[in-house]
Protein backbone atom coordinates (compact mmCIF):
# COMPACT_ATOMS: atom_id res chain seq x y z
CA UNK A 1 0.00 0.00 0.00
CA UNK A 2 2.57 2.20 0.62
CA UNK A 3 3.72 2.09 -2.95
CA UNK A 4 0.90 4.54 -4.21
CA UNK A 5 1.61 6.99 -1.71
CA UNK A 6 5.30 7.54 -1.88
CA UNK A 7 4.97 10.53 -4.12
CA UNK A 8 4.47 13.47 -2.23
CA UNK A 9 2.24 16.23 -3.51
CA UNK A 10 2.71 19.93 -2.39
CA UNK A 11 -0.12 22.10 -2.79
CA UNK A 12 0.37 25.63 -3.71
CA UNK A 13 -0.73 27.64 -0.83
CA UNK A 14 -3.61 30.23 -1.77
CA UNK A 15 -4.63 32.83 -0.36
CA UNK A 16 -8.42 33.92 -0.30
CA UNK A 17 -9.15 37.83 -0.49
CA UNK A 18 -11.82 39.08 2.41
CA UNK A 19 -14.29 41.21 0.67
CA UNK A 20 -15.91 44.23 2.19
CA UNK A 21 -19.26 43.39 1.39
CA UNK A 22 -18.37 39.72 2.66
CA UNK A 23 -19.41 40.12 6.33
CA UNK A 24 -22.25 42.78 5.42
CA UNK A 25 -23.49 39.87 3.27
CA UNK A 26 -23.26 37.15 6.44
CA UNK A 27 -25.37 39.68 8.65
CA UNK A 28 -27.11 40.85 6.15
CA UNK A 29 -28.53 37.13 5.71
CA UNK A 30 -28.89 36.27 9.31
CA UNK A 31 -31.00 39.47 9.59
CA UNK A 32 -33.04 38.41 6.92
CA UNK A 33 -33.37 34.76 8.25
CA UNK A 34 -33.98 36.08 11.78
CA UNK A 35 -37.14 38.07 10.55
CA UNK A 36 -38.54 35.52 8.85
CA UNK A 37 -38.84 32.84 11.69
CA UNK A 38 -39.81 35.82 13.88
CA UNK A 39 -42.60 35.71 11.51
CA UNK A 40 -43.29 32.13 11.47
CA UNK A 41 -43.52 32.15 15.27
CA UNK A 42 -45.93 35.16 15.65
CA UNK A 43 -47.85 33.28 12.65
CA UNK A 44 -48.33 30.50 15.02
CA UNK A 45 -48.58 32.39 17.80
CA UNK A 46 -51.68 33.96 16.57
CA UNK A 47 -52.98 30.72 14.19
CA UNK A 48 -53.20 29.11 18.26
CA UNK A 49 -54.57 32.18 19.71
CA UNK A 50 -57.56 32.08 17.07
CA UNK A 51 -58.02 28.04 17.31
CA UNK A 52 -58.44 28.94 21.65
CA UNK A 53 -61.25 31.96 20.45
CA UNK A 54 -62.57 29.60 18.62
CA UNK A 55 -63.34 26.89 21.22
CA UNK A 56 -64.47 29.40 24.02
CA UNK A 57 -66.70 30.58 21.57
CA UNK A 58 -67.98 27.22 20.47
CA UNK A 59 -68.47 26.68 24.43
CA UNK A 60 -70.41 29.60 24.49
CA UNK A 61 -72.65 29.29 21.95
CA UNK A 62 -73.63 25.58 23.25
CA UNK A 63 -73.80 27.38 26.92
CA UNK A 64 -76.22 30.49 25.35
CA UNK A 65 -78.21 27.84 23.24
CA UNK A 66 -78.66 25.08 26.94
CA UNK A 67 -79.85 28.65 28.46
CA UNK A 68 -82.23 29.55 26.05
CA UNK A 69 -83.83 26.38 25.97
CA UNK A 70 -84.13 26.41 29.73
CA UNK A 71 -85.59 29.97 29.33
CA UNK A 72 -88.01 28.72 26.87
CA UNK A 73 -89.23 25.86 29.01
CA UNK A 74 -89.76 28.41 32.14
CA UNK A 75 -91.73 30.53 29.86
CA UNK A 76 -93.69 27.68 29.17
CA UNK A 77 -94.11 26.85 32.47
CA UNK A 78 -94.86 30.43 33.49
CA UNK A 79 -97.42 30.61 30.95
CA UNK A 80 -99.15 27.08 31.81
CA UNK A 81 -99.27 28.51 35.63
CA UNK A 82 -100.33 31.96 34.73
CA UNK A 83 -103.69 31.15 32.21
CA UNK A 84 -106.81 32.75 32.69
CA UNK A 85 -108.64 29.28 33.16
CA UNK A 86 -106.96 28.59 35.67
CA UNK A 87 -106.35 31.54 37.51
CA UNK A 88 -110.35 31.54 37.66
CA UNK A 89 -110.77 27.71 38.75
CA UNK A 90 -108.15 28.60 41.62
CA UNK A 91 -109.73 31.75 42.29
CA UNK A 92 -113.32 30.26 42.70
CA UNK A 93 -111.90 27.80 44.96
CA UNK A 94 -111.01 30.19 46.99
CA UNK A 95 -114.31 31.45 47.38
CA UNK A 96 -113.15 34.47 44.81
CA UNK A 97 -116.22 35.93 42.02
CA UNK A 98 -115.49 38.35 39.16
CA UNK A 99 -116.91 41.85 40.08
CA UNK A 100 -119.95 42.76 38.75
CA UNK A 101 -120.66 46.08 37.03
CA UNK A 102 -123.21 48.59 38.52
CA UNK A 103 -125.34 49.92 35.74
CA UNK A 104 -124.92 53.28 35.24
CA UNK A 105 -127.50 56.19 35.19
CA UNK A 106 -128.26 56.07 31.60
CA UNK A 107 -128.05 52.17 31.12
CA UNK A 108 -131.28 52.24 33.42
CA UNK A 109 -133.05 55.11 32.57
CA UNK A 110 -133.41 57.22 35.17
CA UNK A 111 -132.37 60.47 35.37
CA UNK A 112 -132.12 62.62 38.81
CA UNK A 113 -133.94 65.97 38.44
Amino acid sequence: MTEYFDRQIKNNPTKRQDSKYQAKWVFFTIGVGCMITYSFVLAAQNHFTALELGYKSEALRRERDKLELEQRKLTLEMERKLSPQRLDTKAQEQGLTLPIAKPTKEETGKTSD
